[in-house]
């Protein structure tokens, strides 16, 4: 299983709403209990009651060792219940291919600088490069501080090699480009089909969007089936400028995550309307002439050149 279909397992678990704002943190998801043990980073992890899921992916991979090391690091944790809530066990984990857990982990490694409340950077979505190579997005501000779009519950977690901060869900690095995950997962298969279908015309979305970065809001496939589209074949022999006009509508030319809508906020598609994205406890979004707010289903799914969204219809201008 690659880690993209793990993630999107995530997603559709019900952590939107908490990936979405503070206001519904579970306490469950959140800080570490008090911590007594005084070591290096992997020393003080492996004493700690609800870290045991991310502890035995140390191990499995041997980066146990390596937060044994001088450092310093910087290390985002997810306790057991966020890997719980997010569909994950201690069993499905350790059957995952120590390549892929290698990534899972280094992706919550930041290696060389310890960062905590003070000293991570206020962003909007700073990048950083982690420990695997593969960049996150931090924004630290008055309503928190947050990696790719995920709240960080605690910071400060001291180790004699650097500072432990828990974050409410994993941290799952991107599986490719924008297409290339869009492509690969069944979960995006009409809009995968749209885009390339749109491409056929007087603009090729697929040249487009291999640049960066971009935020795209996917229809899911029942939502295309309800507009109209009720096979990827009628979306196929679909005019290609009139399906590109549609497609546009759902991408905005920047990187955007949840927490970036603290309250309510507008973005620019490149069709050059204005989304209409409502923030609180009910987060929506619509279109110029949609007639009320589409739910999200999924969010802040990374891509190397941007995010994903998955809603639950269509936008329209």
């Amino acid at each position: 299983m690659t880690i993209q279909s793990r993630l999107i397992k995530f997603l559709f678990i019900g952590s939107v709403c908490c990936s979405f704002f503070l206001s519904c943190t579970k306490p469950s998801t959140g800080p570490l209990p008090p911590i007594v043990t005084t070591g290096t980073i992997a020393q003080v992890l492996s004493t700690v009651s609800n870290t045991t899921f991310f502890n035995a992916m140390l191990i499995q991979t041997g980066l146990d060792s390596t937060l044994k090391g001088t450092g310093p690091f910087t290390v985002f944790v997810p306790t057991d219940t966020a890997f719980a809530l997010a569909g994950f066990t201690v069993a499905n984990l350790s059957a995952l291919p120590d390549s892929v857990l290698y990534r899972l982990v280094t992706y919550a490694i930041i290696d060389g600088i310890s960062l905590g409340s003070a000293t991570l950077p206020l962003g909007p979505d700073a990048k950083i490069v982690t420990a695997g190579g593969d960049s996150i997005y931090v924004s630290n501000n008055s309503t928190g501080i947050f990696v790719n779009g995920v709240p960080v519950t605690q910071t400060d977690v001291p180790a004699s090699n650097g500072t432990i901060n828990a974050v409410m869900s994993p941290l799952i690095p991107p599986n490719g480009s924008l297409l290339q995950t869009l492509s690969t997962d069944t979960v995006f298969s009409f809009m995968s089909a749209a885009i390339a279908r749109a491409s056929q015309g007087a603009t090729n979305l697929d040249t487009l969007l291999s640049s960066s970065p971009f935020t795209i809001f996917v229809p899911s496939n029942s939502a295309f089936q309800t507009f109209g589209y009720a096979t990827i074949n009628d979306i196929n022999n679909a005019n290609p400028d009139s399906l590109a006009s549609l497609v546009e509508e759902h991408i905005v030319p920047k990187r955007i995550f949840s927490s970036d809508f603290t309250q309510s906020d507008g973005a620019v598609t490149l069709s050059g309307s204005t989304l209409n994205i409502l923030g609180g406890q009910i987060p929506g979004i619509k279109g110029t002439s949609n007639f009320g707010f589409i739910g999200f289903v999924a969010t802040n799914i990374m891509a190397s050149n941007g995010v994903i969204y998955i809603i639950s219809g269509v936008l329209t201008k």
